[in-house]
């Protein structure tokens, strides 16, 4: 049988594997269509894939790369749940950890982790948590001295949102810090 993971649990889990092991993890993701799984959380499906990739080629007269539909869609997730903050905190960490996939720049990822976390602090204010604790990456390697810094501080929520400390311009393209709520 297999364990369904939450987003975070399955995150914390991705980040604790070390370099190789994540390189691992995302050959299979591509390999076993991992995105199309994911985009189906968002009520799309390889039908929707495919109709929009047919119009593509329709507009630009040449083949559109996979990707590019992909993160298209990954669009469409979000303009269709504006108002679920659960829902667009996970369109956005997929949106994060597909840029780092494709093997984009750091800003252009951190621009999408910035929204990420905005989304999930809102998320978590919605469901009236109001303490949160700054969870840095277990790992050696991985950890950088600027989440390491971070690492167990307790903010409130709306503080949190006001200084957005994660996601950290750290060394690692995609930061693997995390807000736990503090129940």
């Amino acid at each position: 049988m297999k364990r369904a993971f939450t987003g975070l649990q399955a995150y914390i889990i991705y980040s604790s594997l070390g370099a190789q092991g994540q390189e691992k993890a995302e050959e299979k993701m591509i390999d076993e269509g991992f995105w199309l799984k994911k985009l189906k959380d968002y009520g799309f499906t390889e039908k929707d894939f495919n109709s929009d990739k047919e119009k593509a080629i329709k507009r630009f007269g040449k083949n559109a790369r996979d990707s590019d539909i992909i993160w298209g869609l990954f669009q469409k997730a979000i303009l269709k749940n504006s108002s679920d903050y659960g829902k667009l905190w996970g369109a956005y960490l997929c949106m994060a950890s597909f840029l780092e996939s494709e093997n984009k720049p750091k800003q252009q990822i951190l621009q999408i982790q910035e929204l990420e976390y905005k989304f999930m602090l809102e998320g978590y204010k919605q469901k009236g948590i109001d303490k949160l604790r700054c969870v840095a990456t277990i790992g050696g390697q991985r950890l950088c001295k600027e989440c390491e810094k971070l690492n167990g501080k307790v903010l409130n929520i709306d503080e949190a949102l006001k200084k957005m400390s994660i996601p950290r311009k750290c060394k690692n393209k995609l930061c693997r810090c995390v807000y736990a709520p503090i129940q």
